[in-house]
């Protein structure tokens, strides 16, 4: 493995194990697809798709941080998209309700770091949800997917 993927990678899961801890005792953390997907479950999105459509990622899972009540309050939607550079790691946050510089930049930040290790090999593909969710589990823990 290139010693730069495995040394971004390092820093992608120290991401992970540390940041869980703050998302958990709000959100719940998942993963699906394709977009059309999340299109029909979370309609709030789909207006702000519209301007950034051409620039998301159709490899990439859609991530989804749903609060803890049942059925979920408030949920995020984390898109990733393709900067002008050709990053394709970059994360639209679509919230039902506003949220928090703060909450935006920790959801964010664990987002790129769970896309980056799904396609980089440090994670098993979103394809593979039960392996998935061991190894993320590993990771962090069992209450964030849970």
């Amino acid at each position: 493995m290139d010693a730069k993927i495995h040394a971004v990678q390092k820093q992608a899961k120290k991401v992970l194990k540390s940041d869980w801890t703050k998302i958990a005792p709000t959100y719940t953390f998942g993963w699906g697809g394709p977009l059309s997907w999340a299109e029909e479950i979370f309609p709030h999105i789909v207006p702000q798709l519209e301007a950034v459509r051409e620039t998301l990622s159709e490899d990439l899972p859609i991530l989804v941080y749903q609060t803890r009540e049942n059925p979920p309050e408030k949920t995020v939607v984390a898109i990733a998209f393709k900067s002008e550079d050709g990053n394709p790691y970059n994360i639209h946050l679509i919230p039902s309700e506003t949220i928090s510089e703060k909450q935006t930049s920790l959801l964010s930040y664990f987002a790129q770091a769970f896309l980056f290790l799904c396609a980089s090999g440090g994670l098993p593909e979103p394809q593979q949800p039960e392996a998935l969710a061991k190894a993320l589990v590993r990771l962090t823990g069992k209450k964030l997917i849970a």
